[in-house]
């Protein structure tokens, strides 16, 4: 007879119908789907999210990176990996409101928190950083979300942004409420698949100013000044631009044209 555990095993799909329907016609069109699967499963008193990515290096990336943050008990704890599969705690909490004012003191908190971790200071980088964001421009000139005069300004922005010193570290790159949770006072991280390590300090924040509304850059940076956090504001425009043309790239790729914003670099490109 199987334990009793095992009898009450209890799974559940947790992506909406509609996400797999959109998948699914993504895929049958021949178009760029996500992969991941994620579902909430129950054995006895054990409560996972269980993760299905598309390889099992991603699995193992994750995994070493969700360790190595744990102490900080932003993200959840991993409870097993197998192949390409992720098995985390399930998180209980309260959403953010879909309205109202952004958390800043929250938000700069776990970014705090986050920052402070072991990162690595890089110098005379600045043209490597420089290089992938100009590809990025000229793709997307070519696609037609920027000019050629847009591409040219922000080229040479891009050059003089640079930053000859920064840092490399973990980061979040998907800030939103959606992926927010209210746990025992503090903010919480909840989509894993978003932690990244080795990314450019700052990355993160830099997401969240520009794609949260009514979150200010310069509210957002004041509140995360402290000495345990390295100094990112010096190439917080170099940040933006970056991020904005990897991200722009990767949503016109992936057919996400309505999250395109070509108003976001013309903005940049007549910034001093």
């Amino acid at each position: 007879m199987r334990p009793r555990q095992l009898r009450n095993y209890r799974v559940r799909r947790l992506e909406s119908l509609g996400a797999r329907v959109r998948r699914l016609w993504r895929r049958l069109s021949g178009g760029p789907y996500k992969a991941q699967r994620v579902y909430r499963v129950r054995v006895g008193e054990v409560d996972a999210k269980r993760i299905v990515v598309s390889h099992a290096s991603e699995a193992k990336r994750l995994e070493a990176s969700l360790d190595a943050l744990r102490p900080t008990r932003l993200l959840p704890a991993v409870i097993a990996r197998y192949r390409n599969e992720l098995w985390v705690e399930y998180l209980e909490g309260l959403p953010l409101p879909g309205a109202g004012p952004p958390p800043v003191a929250a938000l700069a908190e776990l970014l705090g928190i986050l920052y402070a971790q072991p990162s690595r200071c890089i110098e005379g980088q600045s043209r490597e950083l420089a290089e992938p964001v100009e590809r990025n421009l000229e793709l997307l000139e070519r696609s037609g979300v920027i000019d050629s005069a847009c591409r040219s300004r922000l080229r040479d922005r891009a050059d003089a942004w640079s930053p000859d010193r920064a840092w490399l570290g973990y980061d979040y790159l998907d800030l939103r409420r959606a992926n927010l949770l209210e746990v025992d006072g503090g903010l919480r991280l909840i989509d894993v698949e978003s932690v990244v390590s080795d990314e450019l300090l700052g990355t993160g924040a830099a997401r969240a100013w520009l794609r949260w509304p009514g979150l200010e850059r310069s509210a957002l940076l004041k509140a995360l000044a402290r000495p345990e956090v390295p100094d990112f504001e010096g190439y917080a425009d170099f940040l933006e631009l970056r991020f904005l043309s990897r991200w722009t790239l990767r949503c016109l790729l992936q057919r996400k044209a309505h999250l395109v914003e070509p108003t976001l670099f013309q903005m940049l490109a007549q910034r001093a």
